[in-house]
Formats: structure tokens, sequence, C-alpha cells
């Protein structure tokens, strides 16, 4: 906005303010950050995870002045340079690197830097709490820690959420738990959305989804993609959507011919 187009000025908030897009190997926003300071939020993916059969009974951060050369020491400079600057800004910066620790950086109200890394609390066989780092959780707790952020907020305000492999690392039951989750959380809220990709067959489900909110790609001989909805077919009510899809009835499918033969030629 640094023409000051005043037209433009809803247009512009609405990306900002109501639109997140969350990319299948994103974490939506920095963890450690609310769990230091949102008491209500811990309550709540707590309260998620439990339901959700992972374990877990609670999280945590342990918090430390951040020191660059001890804690990342081989951290590419200009990301280096990135997380001072957000923290120069006062800003809350999320970070983590691949198969590494969840990390949040911050500047408390006296200027200092700091570091809080993400613990999960699990119970002991007497009854004591066990600490947890976020990477020692599994990559499908991992990903459902990282999206469950969105039940958090989805009720709160208006809000459009796009996420792209809804079901990546996910088993099929935690994927329609999320689905379900948003569904029954949001209510009659009808200016929140989820809008998300997916492979998963099983969420294909006419007492979970309506007609018109599946839709399907279908990729022709030439590369080009068409979307078009199941409520545009001819679909029975009582029929199963997830076995006439898999069937071939409404297209969408990979043309795959037989499988490779121990006699094939090597590729």
């Amino acid at each position: 906005m640094d023409r000051n187009v005043e037209k433009l000025k809803p247009l512009y908030e609405w990306f900002k303010d109501v639109l997140t897009i969350v990319a299948a190997e994103a974490m939506p926003q920095p963890l450690g950050a609310r769990v230091s300071e949102e008491r209500a939020f811990v309550d709540f993916m707590a309260d998620c995870l439990r339901r959700a059969g992972t374990g877990i009974e609670g999280l945590t951060t342990e918090e430390e002045p951040l020191d660059f050369e001890r804690h990342l020491s081989d951290l590419p400079p200009g990301l280096r340079e990135e997380i001072e600057a957000g923290i120069a800004d006062d800003l809350v910066v999320g970070f983590r690197q691949s198969g590494g620790p969840s990390l949040t950086f911050y500047r408390t109200d006296d200027g200092v830097p700091m570091m809080a890394r993400l613990k999960t609390l699990h119970l002991g066989k007497d009854g004591s709490r066990i600490n947890f780092d976020f990477e020692e959780e599994s990559s499908g707790t991992q990903r459902l820690m990282e999206i469950l952020p969105i039940l958090a907020d989805a009720a709160s305000s208006e809000s459009v959420y796009v996420i792209d492999e809804l079901d990546r690392k996910l088993h099929p039951l935690l994927s329609r738990f999320f689905v379900e989750s948003f569904i029954r959380r949001c209510g009659d809220a009808q200016r929140t959305q989820l809008i998300f990709t997916t492979h998963d067959t099983h969420l294909m489900d006419l007492e979970l989804l309506r007609r018109d909110e599946i839709w399907l790609f279908e990729k022709d001989r030439y590369g080009a993609s068409r979307l078009y909805s199941l409520n545009d077919l001819k679909v029975r009510p009582d029929l199963k959507i997830e076995q006439s899809y898999l069937n071939g009835r409404f297209g969408g499918i990979p043309l795959i011919e037989e499988p490779v033969k121990s006699t094939d030629a090597p590729c």
C-alpha cells in the first residue's frame, strides 16, 4: 500500500488479515511464543492432543538468552540476519530446520534477545511428567501440532485457511479428526472457511462433507488440469463416494497401467 490507494485498502487488508495459506512443509505460526504467553491456547492444544490419542498431556517451553554461536553456530549468515532483524523490530520469529528443534526468538521488554524451545509433556508409569523435545515426537504428531492452532483461532474471527496436503504425515483418522473438529468448532460462523487439498479418500464421505464441498482435479494427457465439483455429477445420497471414486466413476484418478513384473526390463 505504498501508493495509498484507498479503494484497494479493504482488498489488501483481507489478504493480510483474513487469508492464511499453509504450504505442505510450513508451520503456520511459531508455537513456542503462544505456548509461552497464552494459557488458554496451551489448554486448548493439550485437550486436542489428548483427544487425538497422541499421549501428550501438556506443552511448555524452555527459555534462555539467545546465543547464536552456542545455539545456532551453523546457521547461514542470511538467515541469521533475518532473525536478528525480526527480533530488532520486536517481532516473534519462528524457526525450524528439517528434523531440528522448534525454536522461537523474541525480545523481552528489557531488550534481551531470547530463545524458546518447544517441549511436550508425557506421563511416566509412576505418574510423573516427562519432557520431550518437539522433534522427538512422531512426524504425524508434529504435523498435527503445527495445524491445531487453526482450530484454536477458527471460531474467533473472519478467517479463510488454505492448507496444501492436509493429510501429509497424518493417519487418516487424524485427518478426519481435524476436519470434523473444524466443522464443529466453527458451528454457524459463516465467515470462517477451510480449503484444503488431500489424497486421503477417506474424507470423501457425505456424512462429513456436502457434495458441493468436494471438488476433484482431473489431468488430461497434455498435463492440463480441470477442477469440478462432485455436486455437478449425478450422485445418489446413499452412494459410497470413496469406493465409487477409486473405481473411476467420477474421474480425477491417475491412469495407471498394470504393475511392473519381475520379467520386465529395468528402467
